[in-house]
């Protein structure tokens, strides 16, 4: 018998879950030109809104738009630490809780965040869902990600071997000079350059020496911000 009323519940119900599981929204068919939109992160904070709502729709028309023309579409997913704006969260929960986190501790303060980005992040996909949004989850990626940090870092060591400074590099990366400094630090430390650190004060009176780790080539970085 038909019913009288229409059940969104009942027909919306595990429909998405289909979708998903049956990869409709993936990526990677090499023989098609490719599409991509990156789906701006919502930080891990809380929930998602009605301007997320808003915007995730229109991103999704688009896709899926594309995918009717022929394209490889990725819409892909992610989400932002919001490390500032994380930890003023964190810090309030374990107050509720009677606790400090200088108290427990780094190791403890770090679980509980990821504890909390764990729980919000959940609650974001379940949102996606419920909007039924086409995205890739197989290649969903978060702010702290280590490749995504990698990727910042050589993106940042390749402005630098094309004779940018610092300064320009970041109006480009949309970074501040000391964020460039710790970057430089980084890239030490994972083998692609030779960087002596210098204090903020030398940094910005003198020019920073680099040298390529793979072709030994040197190169005179300008720091003058």
């Amino acid at each position: 018998m038909l019913e009288t009323k229409y059940d969104h519940l009942s027909v919306e119900d595990k429909k998405y879950d289909n979708w998903v599981d049956k990869g409709y929204f993936k990526s990677g068919n090499t023989d098609r030109l490719p599409y991509c939109i990156v789906i701006p992160p919502p930080n891990v904070t809380g929930k998602l809104h009605i301007g997320h709502a808003y915007d995730t729709a229109i991103q999704d028309v688009i896709i899926r738009y594309k995918r009717l023309q022929g394209f490889d579409c990725l819409w892909l997913p992610g989400m932002d630490h919001a490390a500032i704006a994380t930890e003023a969260k964190v810090v309030k929960r374990l107050k509720e809780q009677g606790l400090d986190k200088r108290s427990i501790g780094r190791e403890k303060f770090l679980e509980a965040c990821w504890d909390w980005t764990k729980e919000f992040g959940g609650n974001i996909r379940s949102q996606w869902a419920k909007l039924g949004l086409s995205v890739d989850y197989s290649k969903e990626r978060f702010t702290l990600d280590e490749g995504l940090n990698k990727a910042v870092i050589k993106t940042f060591v390749d402005y630098y071997k094309k004779g940018l400074s610092t300064t320009e590099i970041g109006r480009k990366m949309d970074f501040d000079r000391h964020t460039i400094q710790r970057m430089l630090m980084d890239a030490s430390k994972m083998g692609w350059v030779q960087y002596n650190p210098l204090s903020a004060v030398e940094l910005s009176k003198q020019k920073v020496k680099m040298t390529d780790s793979l072709t030994n080539e040197e190169f005179m970085f300008d720091s003058v911000s």
